[in-house]
């Protein structure tokens, strides 16, 4: 189905959970993730009989697979975990709401861990970067428990470091909301760099938005620690099946050209890619519900994973 479709599937209270998503109002995997379960609990609510209701749950859960689920595999992950059983319940409503508990209660468990595991490695030290909005990362930083002095580069491709600032405030951390192309100005005052991850891959790669694998680079060449924070639900195992995933490319032109009255933006192209691949060469580890995971011994851990969700196989 296209976007229009599904939009009008939903009840009307819950579009703008819907647009939220679509026009990047809202940022995140994890924030999407609950937003399509509000998707899903509002349709569930409605006085359509059950055939009509498990219709349009699966055609929205079919749309958000298709379209966030190539660039993070916790979407896929995570709308499997909700939707689990509804095929054969009597009560639709009842169901689902037990199984997004089940998933808002794991997910906040992962992120507590992660914040956690994130205050012990930021132990004596007080100067740090964060590139590109995710929640994990947003929450482990404004936790840790003294103050920091955070650089916020600002990602221009989806304007991913202004999310971070408010609750960075709140936290009575310092703030220094910066361009990125001026990271390598200070980065040789950080103690450490973090970043989310969109999805990784078993051998320890990360996908994040670009510009993700410059800071990395940078970091290896002057020896600043590079971490990735994620739950593992992110964990992407389709490559053990099949070939990697190719790079998605985006048009840019709306956002880059802007006040470009003299110029036929029509004659220029603004197309990217979204996603960086960092290498796994240039993460110093992963921190995660699992604790803090060197790259070497990730493969392990995420086998071991990836068989308690889905048995090692491929979970679409």
């Amino acid at each position: 189905m296209e976007q229009q479709q599904v939009r009008q599937l939903l009840p009307a209270g819950a579009v703008k959970y819907f647009d939220d998503i679509v026009e990047e109002r809202v940022l995140g995997s994890s924030n999407h993730s609950a937003l399509i379960a509000k998707m899903f609990l509002a349709i569930s609510q409605q006085s359509w009989n059950q055939e009509e209701k498990l219709s349009r749950i699966q055609a929205v859960k079919k749309y958000f697979m298709e379209k966030r689920g190539q660039d993070s595999y916790a979407i896929i992950t995570s709308l499997n975990l909700m939707t689990k059983g509804i095929e054969n319940c009597d009560d639709l409503a009842s169901l689902l709401e037990r199984n997004i508990e089940d998933y808002t209660k794991d997910t906040k468990l992962s992120k507590d861990l992660i914040a956690t595991y994130t205050n012990s490695l930021l132990k004596d030290k007080y100067t740090v970067m964060v590139f590109d909005y995710s929640s994990t990362v947003e929450k482990a930083i404004a936790q840790v428990d003294h103050k920091l002095k955070v650089y916020v580069p600002e990602s221009r491709a989806i304007d991913g470091g202004k999310p971070f600032v408010q609750a960075f405030l709140q936290a009575q951390h310092e703030v220094c909301f910066i361009l990125d192309v001026a990271m390598l100005s200070v980065l040789k005052e950080c103690d450490a760099v973090f970043i989310g991850a969109e999805t990784f891959y078993r051998d320890g790669t990360a996908f994040n938005t670009i510009g993700s694998s410059i800071l990395a680079e940078l970091c290896a060449n002057y020896k600043i620690p590079y971490y990735v924070l994620t739950p593992m639900i992110k964990l992407d195992s389709r490559y053990t099946y099949q070939s990697r995933k190719k790079a998605k490319i985006h048009d840019l032109s709306d956002k880059l050209s802007q006040g470009w009255q003299a110029i036929d933006v029509k004659q220029v192209n603004f197309e990217t890619i979204e996603m960086d691949a960092v290498e796994p060469r240039l993460i110093t580890a992963y921190v995660s519900e699992q604790g803090i995971t060197a790259i070497n011994d990730l493969e392990k851990i995420a086998k071991a994973y990836d068989e308690a969700i889905n048995g090692g196989k491929e979970h679409v």
